[in-house]
């Protein structure tokens, strides 16, 4: 994806203009601190890539955010909510959702049943599914096979179409492209850029992969050991000296 495809770049923000907002943000497993004191605000209809390699608390920071882990230390601000302490259910209220590293699919349901269960009855299965299922041709078609037997990408793709179809105004994805073939990447790359450009969804994507996330993202942010070390525009000309140092492309 080009730059020009990208949303665009920042200007002066207020409160308002903030999708999500940590200040001093600690959390961990037991005794053991793996998020230090995490500061981070994405404004609102961007995609914000967090970097970082394996070990260094990605998938933490996303669990804290999302209420799967007790925030220990700090503050946490959700579109404009103080959701510090807030259990998962609340968070998700707020227009919040999330497609986790693990493929948290219903292996034993159908596809069409997976994706019904992320309304809960709240709205039109046909008319939500109308909305993004040219952006999943591949789930349209399977509908009434059972998950378990769609292939690992396929999956991941599922667990993509189920967080858009509740129209979420953030959505939090951790790791969507390892171990995709790069046909299923192009297509979490356009479902995604969809979602920001279209629909004014604002992305937060933990990667590693850092060429699919920079094709996407207009901010960055890199994480070491439960801190972040750097941020700022994926344009810029600092950006891949940045990365180049802290990570290896």
């Amino acid at each position: 994806m080009s730059t020009s495809q990208k949303s665009a770049p920042a200007k002066a923000e207020t409160a308002s203009d903030i999708a999500l907002c940590l200040r001093g943000l600690r959390s961990g497993y037991g005794g053991i601190d793996v998020i230090r004191e995490a500061n981070l605000e994405v404004r609102k209809g961007g995609i914000y890539a967090i970097l970082g390699k394996n070990g260094m608390g990605k998938t933490t920071l996303l669990k804290t955010i999302m209420g799967l882990l007790p925030i220990r230390d700090g503050s946490a601000h959700i579109l404009g909510a103080d959701i510090t302490g807030w259990p998962t259910y609340r968070i998700v209220r707020c227009g919040v959702s999330y497609v986790p590293q693990e493929q948290a699919i219903f292996q034993d349901l159908n596809v069409g049943e997976n994706l019904r269960i992320a309304l809960g009855g709240r709205a039109s299965f046909k008319e939500r599914f109308a909305g993004i299922a040219g952006l999943f041709p591949v789930l349209g078609q399977r509908l009434h096979q059972v998950a378990g037997t769609l292939s690992g990408g396929e999956q991941k793709m599922l667990l993509l179409a189920r967080a858009l179809l509740t129209n979420p105004k953030l959505i939090l994805i951790d790791e969507i492209s390892e171990g995709l073939q790069p046909a299923i990447v192009g297509h979490a790359q356009a479902a995604l850029s969809n979602a920001c450009r279209e629909r004014g969804t604002t992305i937060v994507l933990v990667e590693q992969n850092v060429r699919f996330a920079f094709a996407l993202a207009d901010r960055y942010a890199i994480l070491n050991l439960g801190e972040i070390i750097a941020e700022g525009e994926t344009g810029s000309d600092e950006a891949i000296e940045s990365v180049s140092r802290h990570l290896t492309l």
